[in-house]
């Protein structure tokens, strides 16, 4: 038979080789000998937090509240097992009178302040993370926590000095690096970025996260064997995230790997069949290696689980107009104008099947509609200026093809088309000159290409 303080002193010796249920036993049996035992009590609430069981856990931390009222560690504790428990606003009422009872208790700030962030209110996280901070500045995940607050406000500058700060105290803390690299991101920091991310890898190089986060800046920046690489990584420590896929495949698409981009596009679609960027993105590739009638049929499938996305309905119209489908993409090209009626580039395409389908007026209203909608486009003017060739009005040809050329003066098409223009009216010698700079355009632009 053992006393009361060796029953404790045995629970606290299998709490520490963290054998919780010998300890939750032993401090039982505590308490059979003496159940006005608050310590007893505390130390069963936290075995059973260790263990998972936070209502017992929660039992335990009301008893010594009872007894000892005024013990901000019973309700500090009780708060934490409340958090565990999914019970928010009892924990934020449990560790506010913590802080009642004692105002510098750093980790009471700290977790109160994780439940108003994740409450939306970030002014009062800022708040108790700031508090945390000023009773305990040594602590990094005080620093990481206000940095992430301070994200979601935007304000990436004042989150990056808390997750250097975060990093100074610790430098093995793959957390602040990963977030300080998602902070400088946002800054269009790419580069200090990508950084941040090697340093995640090198302190867990098991985390698939970290490469796909790595991974994006390399996209981004058009590093793409470097996108690829790391994306193959984040797939081989985690094959069914559907994000790799989707995005390994873009980088393939942009090195102009169609087949193999269509290979992670409809790996992702195995992993999530109702995603609409995959069959979108497979949707190009398709478009690219000229299988229109594939491509039409990821941008239908697309457009069934978005079906108000004016960008696939843009790209379907071009997939209808290449196979000679102008109604198809008529139709296409009018719903994607009614869901984005300022985007100058819809107005653009739908006046070049009203052209190919000899609507001439309404061609001209569409380009005359664009350039209203933005008056520095240049394909707009362009297209205006061959349907004005094409109704030998020369002058306002020659005026818009004149404007897409002063817009672009790489655009190839218009000194052409403005030296046809001149030569149908008989003026050779502008004609002569036209032509001559659209051969000079056409070789800079294939010397800085090669």
């Amino acid at each position: 038979m053992f006393s009361e303080a060796e029953a404790l002193y045995r629970g606290q010796h299998f709490q520490q080789e963290e054998d919780y249920t010998s300890a939750i036993g032993a401090f039982e049996e505590a308490l059979r000998l003496n159940d006005r035992l608050p310590e007893a009590y505390f130390a069963r609430g936290n075995a059973c937090v260790k263990s998972g069981q936070y209502n017992k856990a929660i039992d335990d931390y009301d008893r010594v509240i009872e007894q000892s009222p005024n013990e901000p560690f019973a309700y500090y504790n009780r708060g934490f097992a409340l958090s565990k428990n999914d019970q928010s606003e009892e924990a934020i009422a449990s560790y506010t009178r913590a802080l009642e009872l004692n105002s510098e208790l750093a980790v009471a700030y700290y977790n109160r302040g994780l439940h108003y962030r994740a409450a939306g209110k970030i002014e009062m996280a800022i708040d108790d993370f700031s508090h945390a901070i000023k009773n305990d500045s040594q602590d990094p995940d005080f620093w990481v926590a206000r940095g992430l607050a301070y994200n979601e406000q935007e304000q990436y500058d004042k989150a990056i000095d808390d997750y250097l700060e975060a990093i100074r105290l610790d430098k093995k803390g793959p957390a602040a690096y990963g977030n300080c690299g998602n902070a400088l991101r946002k800054r269009g920091k790419k580069r200090q970025a990508i950084h941040c991310y090697s340093k995640v890898i090198d302190l867990a190089p098991k985390d698939p996260k970290a490469y796909r986060n790595r991974a994006l800046i390399h996209l981004c920046l058009g590093q793409y064997d470097e996108a690829i690489a790391d994306y193959d990584i984040a797939i081989r420590l985690d094959p069914q995230d559907t994000g790799s896929w989707l995005y390994r495949g873009i980088a393939h698409s942009k090195r102009g790997n169609f087949p193999e981009a269509i290979q992670s596009y409809s790996k992702a679609l195995l992993l999530d069949s109702e995603n609409p960027d995959a069959f979108f993105c497979r949707g190009l590739a398709f478009v690219k290696k000229e299988s229109l009638e594939e491509a039409i049929s990821d941008f239908d499938r697309a457009l069934a689980f978005s079906p108000d996305n004016p960008k696939i309905l843009y790209h379907r119209g071009l997939a209808h107009r290449e196979m000679g489908e102008f109604r198809k993409s008529l139709e296409d090209y009018t719903r994607a104008i009614a869901l984005d009626p300022t985007n100058p580039k819809l107005y653009c395409h739908r006046g070049v099947i009203f052209t190919q389908m000899k609507l001439i007026d309404r061609a001209i209203a569409d380009y005359s509609e664009a350039i209203r909608q933005d008056p520095n486009h240049a394909p707009a003017y362009f297209n205006r200026g061959l349907i004005f060739r094409i109704v030998e009005k020369y002058q306002e040809a020659i005026q818009d093809l004149s404007k897409a050329i002063e817009l672009d003066p790489s655009y190839v098409e218009a000194y052409l088309y403005r030296g046809k223009v001149h030569e149908t009216m008989g003026n050779r010698k502008q004609a002569n000159a036209d032509f001559i700079l659209a051969r000079k355009v056409r070789a800079k632009i294939e010397s800085a290409s090669s």
